[in-house]
């Protein structure tokens, strides 16, 4: 009875370890590690500062995120939990009605994360949600294009972008019906090719959304943010913007186009092109 006892007694407390590393109270949570964190965040001026973080743990159960300055302002932390299941992560969302004042659409903003006793900094410049807009040159909404031809989407260029996030989703007829496809990509230019020979039937419809983007892109192969509490990266992004057109084929109308805008978000995109 005693072994039992004993038994239950260690399974009592095994139970409440799990319980506390899901819980808020992590005061007694340290990293072993350094940097202590990973970052995967976005920031953009919307009237104020607006930005979102996904901090992950590099080692420690929760790397606590205690402040963010934007150049000598400090944020608001407007939401944040933790959250333990599958990959943890912290998040954070923060806000600065400051950031304005201290910087214009298109200045480099510096950033200073603090947690646990340790700091990290990241520059990146800020783009407007609303003035950072993406404005499409060619084709024309709707247009009608020819089966089996490249076809080429043309924007203007967007003053403070530094690359630009592309998502596109087509869908073609085959023997077997509808083939429907959605991909990602980025482009440094304002143009982007849809090869001709990604569809071999009957075209239905391609669109495109492209988002203006500023900071480490793609192609890169390390991030913006350098310390001893996190490394990673914090892009800045623009309003995005879309595109649609229709194979050649039996449609009898294209007076009314009713092909649904891509419903994705700029997260979506930017993070998608990350994984590759």
């Amino acid at each position: 009875m005693r072994y039992i006892s004993l038994l239950l007694g260690i399974l009592l407390i095994a139970a409440v370890l799990v319980i506390q590393g899901c819980g808020d109270d992590d005061d007694d949570v340290t990293a072993p590690v350094t940097p202590a964190a990973y970052i995967d965040g976005t920031i953009y001026m919307n009237q104020m500062c607006v930005s979102d973080l996904y901090i992950f743990g590099r080692g420690g159960l929760n790397p606590y995120l205690d402040s963010v300055k934007i150049g000598d302002s400090l944020c608001y932390i407007d939401s944040s939990y933790w959250h333990c299941l599958g990959d943890p992560y912290y998040y954070v969302n923060f806000s600065d009605d400051a950031a304005p004042q201290m910087y214009e659409v298109g200045d480099v903003a510096s950033i200073v994360f603090y947690g646990r006793g340790r700091a990290s900094t990241a520059s990146v410049k800020l783009l407007d949600y609303a003035n950072d807009e993406i404005y499409f040159v060619s084709p024309d909404y709707g247009e009608v294009v020819p089966q089996g031809v490249p076809i080429q989407f043309v924007w203007h260029q967007v003053d403070n972008a530094e690359w630009y996030g592309i998502y596109y989703e087509y869908s073609f007829e085959s023997g077997s019906g509808s083939v429907y496809h959605k991909e990602y990509a980025y482009a440094y230019d304002t143009t982007y090719t849809f090869a001709g020979d990604l569809f071999n039937s009957q075209l239905d419809y391609v669109s495109i959304l492209v988002i203006p983007c500023a900071g480490p892109n793609p192609a890169g192969t390390s991030g913006n943010i350098t310390g001893d509490y996190a490394m990673g990266r914090i892009l800045s992004y623009g309003n995005g913007s879309e595109r649609s057109v229709y194979g050649e084929g039996d449609r009898k109308d294209f007076t009314s186009p009713d092909i649904d805008p891509p419903v994705v978000t700029a997260r979506e995109i930017i993070s998608k092109l990350f994984e590759k």
